[in-house]
């Protein structure tokens, strides 16, 4: 409340709902309509004391010519160009509509008029109630009215053809299903809801022909061991573990060379795509040993299912030997094996220690002398072993056809053809991924790899990726016709979204590598939203990479990289080129790149990267020089007259609302009255800080959480991130707010929405 109080003379009081607006296609802001103008009550919070009867159309007002989003034409201008008199009229330009209609004029009873009648000169269906008969130019529109507009929400195709129900034309349903199928919304969030692909089971011909190998995510050993290696042998589902401290390639081979020396080398390894597998090291070592390496399918378990179950069984054993005390799970490991490999395996009838050595291991159990084997000749022994692998083979075939037939019953086999253009399933691991889409593609279909298998070659990081998947995790994928092909966005029909206002919406985040930040798919975040203009911190990366990111998004992109690899950073993305491009604003800083401007017709926005002060202070001093240099070039945006935007991460806690106490317990950094001074000071130049104006007493609103864990239930953090506004923008802020749930970064993205204003 005090910043609002200091202000309050010169600031409007925040806006509680956005003004209604239109914007043309240019993105230059048009006068209101009466049916539309704003309100005259004299309590409306967004019309402050004393201003024009019409700002927001004179070339004075700060957000005029923004590059605004949504674009719409105004409501009642498109509901008045698709009424009856243009329908009838649209009827005229259609060929075959045409014919039935000079037909039914010149001959009431023509065969036609079994069918169709003409209403209002309009040609509709003799149904009841009657059907319009609409023209082929205009099924597209209808189509996407109602399907994909915000008022269909994307539906099935039953629920499109009830929204159709008044209007006719041939083949309806056809179109209908085309036009859902083809929905590339609908493909890449849709899952089927049927399994597809049939079992085909992996038959080994003798012991170490078939190895599976897959490692296991375990609870961290006193020892530092943290992951567990499982290798089974496919014809006696022996398996053999190995503790394992990290997933490298070089400890991976460690572990095969182990496996080898005490059982011999093998002919197959099927695995899955872990990156210790694919390591060029690994496969050169395999290659060494003249063994062959198979991938099983992309986020298909099944495929190695002797080395999971095997997981699943030894898991459960270190469960209750530890019971619970999971820190010595290392030193349990092979007793954990030696009891399943010397259990009955329903599907051999026999355990795989006696399979694969020839003899039952000897345990205090049968060591007593009425439970001793009887002694045989080394002849019998081995005509024994022999009908014991016999024996076992027939039971594994007759396991393996049941599992076929529970598996297979209520799936179905699908086949692709090559080259045929398909979506494939992503694998999701975030807690939000209901929310996110559950395929890529379209993707290509390389080679058949196995009876239900593919290789396939998806897009990927902006390439491309070659993997195998599993027909489970396929789809087909429906170009959209040419006949259904929406028209260019001035002839749609009206939605709510032509009512709604327009705004400009920014966003800043502190990524802390680029790279980094897309690795983890955080790209699905700027899919999601239709930023105008993003600012980015800590981009510690070249311009290039910064381009090759965002290009697809439909954004310019701007950017200047340190001299120090892996150091600062910035940018900012735009979907409107700027009238001039400013990177640094000191020759004393300009190799650390914390700066760069860009400069439009009617505003500039500058994205920034502060100096740490450092957990000592150490380099407070360096910081202060920096913030005094900084603040003289903000004095000279502010010289020209046009509104400016400053948004990054200043690291500065600018109150004790913005910093948590235990935060501070462990430095003052960020928060000595020192760098306070001098946000006050640039604060003092005329600027907002957006978020607090709209929140002006919220606690534990925090950006960053980097000495903490960003899921810490006590939320221990600091607000370093800003977006800052010159006084005459303040009547436009509508929204401003902190995305903590955003992964990827130690930082949270900030956002704010400006919309535009109209004065009584």
């Amino acid at each position: 409340m005090a910043l609002r109080s200091r202000l309050k003379d010169e600031i409007p009081a925040p806006p509680l709902e956005p003004p209604q607006s239109t914007v043309a296609r240019s993105y230059n802001l048009r006068s209101r309509s009466a049916s539309l103008s704003h309100s005259d009550n004299e309590n409306d919070p967004l019309v402050p004391p004393n201003e024009s009867s019409n700002p927001a159309s004179s070339d004075d007002s700060p957000l005029h010519d923004l590059p605004l989003s949504p674009n719409h034409e105004k409501f009642s201008d498109v509901s008045q160009s698709y009424g009856l008199p243009d329908l009838a009229s649209a009827q005229e330009l259609d060929p075959v509509i045409l014919e039935i209609k000079q037909q039914l004029l010149a001959d009431p009873l023509c065969p036609a008029s079994h069918k169709f009648q003409i209403l209002n000169n309009v040609v509709f269906t003799k149904t009841n109630p009657p059907q319009v008969y609409v023209p082929s130019e205009m099924r597209p529109l209808l189509l996407h009215e109602s399907h994909s507009s915000l008022l269909a929400g994307h539906l099935g195709q039953r629920k499109v053809l009830e929204r159709l129900s008044a209007y006719y034309w041939p083949n309806k349903a056809n179109s209908v299903i085309g036009y859902v199928q083809s929905c590339d919304l609908c493909s890449q969030f849709k899952t089927p809801t049927r399994s597809f692909g049939v079992l085909k089971p992996i038959v080994a011909d003798y012991p170490m022909h078939i190895v599976s190998v897959d490692l296991k995510y375990m609870p961290l050993a006193a020892s530092g061991h943290k992951y567990m290696a499982v290798f089974v042998d496919n014809y006696t589902k022996f398996a053999t573990c190995y503790p394992m401290k990290t997933m490298t390639a070089d400890e991976a081979c460690e572990v095969l060379k182990d496996f080898v020396l005490t059982y011999g080398a093998f002919k197959i390894l099927l695995t899955d795509y872990g990156s210790c597998f694919t390591a060029s090291l690994f496969r050169k070592l395999l290659k060494s040993l003249n063994c062959a390496i198979d991938f099983s399918p992309v986020a298909f378990h099944s495929t190695s299912g002797a080395s999971e179950a095997a997981i699943k069984s030894i898991s459960n054993v270190i469960t209750k030997y530890c019971n619970e005390n999971l820190l010595y799970w290392p030193s349990l490991l092979k007793a954990a094996q030696f009891a399943v490999n010397t259990s009955k395996n329903f599907s051999l009838n026999i355990d795989s220690f006696s399979l694969l050595f020839g003899y039952t291991a000897m345990t205090p159990l049968n060591l007593l002398s009425a439970c001793l084997p009887a002694h045989v000749k080394p002849t019998d022994k081995l005509l024994r072993h022999f009908e014991l692998r016999t024996n076992s083979r027939s039971f594994l075939a007759a396991a393996h056809a049941k599992q076929k037939f529970y598996f297979d019953r209520r799936r179905k086999n699908t086949i692709y053809r090559l080259g045929q253009k398909v979506l494939v399933r992503r694998h999701i691991t975030k807690k939000n991924k209901k929310f996110l889409r559950k395929f890529v593609g379209p993707a290509k279909i390389l080679s058949r790899s196995g009876p239900s298998s593919y290789l396939v070659r998806v897009p990927h990081r902006n390439g491309w990726k070659t993997m195998k998947h599993h027909v489970h995790n396929i789809k087909t994928y429906y170009p959209r016709p040419a006949h259904l092909e929406l028209p260019p966005p001035q002839h749609q029909l009206p939605c709510l979204a032509s009512v709604t206002p327009p705004t400009l919406s920014l966003c800043s985040w502190n990524v802390n590598g680029l790279r980094s930040l897309f690795r983890r798919d955080n790209l699905e975040f700027f899919r999601a939203h239709t930023f105008d203009i993003i600012f980015l911190q800590e981009t510690k990366c070249h311009s290039s990479v910064v381009a090759k990111w965002f290009k697809p998004l439909g954004y310019l992109s701007f950017s200047i990289s340190s001299t120090n690899p892996g150091y600062a950073g910035v940018a900012i993305a735009t979907r409107r080129p700027p009238t001039r491009v400013v990177t640094g604003f000191s020759d004393d800083f300009s190799m650390e790149a914390r700066v760069i401007t860009l400069y439009f017709d009617n505003f500039i926005v500058v994205s920034v990267y502060a100096p740490y002060a450092g957990l000592t202070l150490d380099k407070l001093r360096k910081k202060a020089e920096w913030f005094v240099q900084f603040n003289a070039f903000v004095a000279t945006l502010l010289d020209s007259q046009l509104p400016v935007i400053i948004a990054g991460d200043l690291n500065v806690a600018a109150t004790s609302l913005d910093i948590h106490p235990a935060e501070l317990a462990i430095s003052v950094a960020a928060a000595t009255s020192t760098e306070r001074q001098l946000f006050r000071n640039l604060m003092s130049l005329g600027f907002i800080d957006t978020f607090r104006f709209l929140h002006p007493t919220d606690p534990h609103c925090y950006t960053f959480w980097g000495f903490h864990p960003r899921r810490l239930p006590d939320n221990i953090g600091i607000r370093l991130d800003y977006i800052l506004v010159s006084k005459p923008l303040a009547r436009h802020i509508s929204a401003a707010s902190i995305l903590p749930h955003v992964f990827g970064s130690d930082h949270a993205p900030v956002t704010l929405s400006l919309v535009p204003y109209k004065g009584k």
